[in-house]
């Protein structure tokens, strides 16, 4: 009679081998498949990772930290936004950051619109938007669970108080999550493959074939965040770009636009 070998590691150091017939194989497949059907989508850990710790520690920070329209968010030294040390530890919050949070939040409690796209011109900050909007959300609004989609990977933030519990997984991970309409769901420029129970924002440029499926479907209301205003770019330039000239600065706004990617973020790059 065919069997198979099955091994099975122990703890990562023991080793079992099982010799198993079809029919037994066969009949555990089915089992799993079975069990599998019954969970909720998003409850199999198999996937979570170690979360670094700078994803923690900036969590801690914000959590601590003034959010005030017109000053920066400043991190403690050798904390960064995201965890990311290439974003830096401060960013400027812009008064359109309330607008967009307002408007949402307006539109969220006539109970009528849970879903939005915050669309714009590329290198604006829609993303550094999402560090805003989630600690105002927890901060402002007592939203206990936020699940945060950038750069493939899939996060899970739960709040209490002071403390959050952070756990990092794939992008069909913590499904259960966001069929939760007490979620949620922040999508930093990365598909919005379903539409779920939980209030969803995603930050969008307009070319983006998932923007443009949430509002063909009408089931996202659209925002739009502006270009940066002249008095907004020297700021952020006196404070966090001080060894760039400022009449540089000017002339690459009036070629480029007022877009801090371009005419801060990459030149500061550039002239090292």
């Amino acid at each position: 009679m065919c069997s198979f070998l099955w091994c099975f590691p122990i703890a990562g150091v023991i080793t079992i081998a099982v010799a198993m017939s079809h029919g037994l194989v066969y009949w555990l497949l089915g089992v799993a498949t079975w069990l599998w059907e019954l969970l909720p989508q998003g409850c199999w850990p198999i996937s979570c990772i170690q979360v670094p710790d700078d994803m923690k520690l900036f969590w801690q920070a914000l959590l601590s930290a003034e959010i005030t329209v017109g000053s920066f968010l400043k991190l403690p030294s050798n904390v960064y936004l995201l965890g990311l040390k290439r974003w830096g530890g401060a960013l400027l919050v812009r008064h359109c950051y309330r607008d967009l949070f307002d408007q949402m939040m307006d539109l969220h409690s006539s109970g009528t619109k849970r879903r939005f796209c915050i669309t714009g011109t590329p290198g604006i900050g829609k993303s550094f938007f999402a560090v805003v909007l989630m600690g105002w959300l927890v901060k402002e609004k007592k939203v206990r669970t936020i699940v945060f989609d950038t750069a493939g990977s899939r996060y899970l933030f739960t709040f209490y108080g002071m403390n959050v519990i952070v756990k990092e997984g794939n992008q069909n991970d913590f499904r259960d999550k966001l069929n939760n309409s007490a979620t949620w769901w922040i999508i930093d420029m990365g598909p919005a493959r379903d539409v779920c129970e939980a209030s969803t924002v995603l930050l969008a440029s307009h070319n983006l074939d998932q923007y443009l499926t949430l509002l063909n479907l009408r089931v996202a209301t659209a925002l739009h965040m502006p270009l940066w205003t002249d008095d907004e770019i020297e700021k952020c330039r006196s404070q966090l770009f001080p060894t760039l000239d400022a009449a540089m600065v000017q002339t690459l706004m009036l070629k480029w636009g007022n877009i801090p990617r371009y005419v801060l973020e990459k030149v500061c790059v550039m002239h090292g």
